[in-house]
């Protein structure tokens, strides 16, 4: 559902960390729905942003109801290793860690990820943070960093729009 829903969009401009198809040219960087996606690394497990456990400090009415964390607008697609390392982290370190990883300029995406490492506390080798320098710019996790306060209203409202992205690409192929 995730690579259905991101498949050829772009970040709203008129709504922080939502996705749109609306003036949206289709380009290989967002085209997810082929093979290498489904069989490569780069978007490898299901990330709770919110974290799955209620020991978690933060994220507002996330854990109001259980149910709210493992809905699709609190997941995102990540490298395996990516998401041992994020685990229950606050928002900031996340948002930060997310904004590296999307980003396709090289000194952008290097002083981010210091800055996570440094700053942050964020727990990477040295050798994982000089290969995430080097990664492929993640399409999925762009305009997450856009987001305020990942909260239980803001989940929802993700939720919302990737069920209606993803029903969108999903629908013509059952017809």
């Amino acid at each position: 559902m995730l690579v259905a829903a991101h498949h050829n969009t772009g970040k709203d401009p008129s709504a922080n960390g939502l996705l749109t198809r609306q003036g949206v040219t289709a380009s290989n960087t967002r085209n997810f729905l082929h093979w290498d996606v489904w069989s490569g690394e780069l978007y490898d497990t299901l990330e709770h942003i919110a974290p799955n456990s209620e020991q978690a400090s933060g994220w507002s009415g996330i854990y109001d109801n259980p149910e709210t964390r493992h809905t699709i607008g609190n997941f995102t697609l990540i490298p395996k290793i990516q998401n041992i390392n994020l685990g229950t982290k606050p928002w900031e370190t996340k948002k930060l860690f997310f904004a590296a990883l999307s980003s396709s300029d090289k000194a952008t995406r290097e002083r981010l990820l210091d800055e996570a490492v440094h700053s942050k506390g964020l727990t990477i080798s040295i050798e994982r943070l000089e290969e995430l320098k080097a990664e492929t710019a993640s399409n999925l996790l762009e305009g997450l960093d856009d987001v305020g306060d990942w909260d239980k209203n803001f989940v929802d409202k993700r939720s919302k729009r990737l069920c209606e992205l993803a029903w969108d690409t999903i629908t013509p192929w059952l017809n």
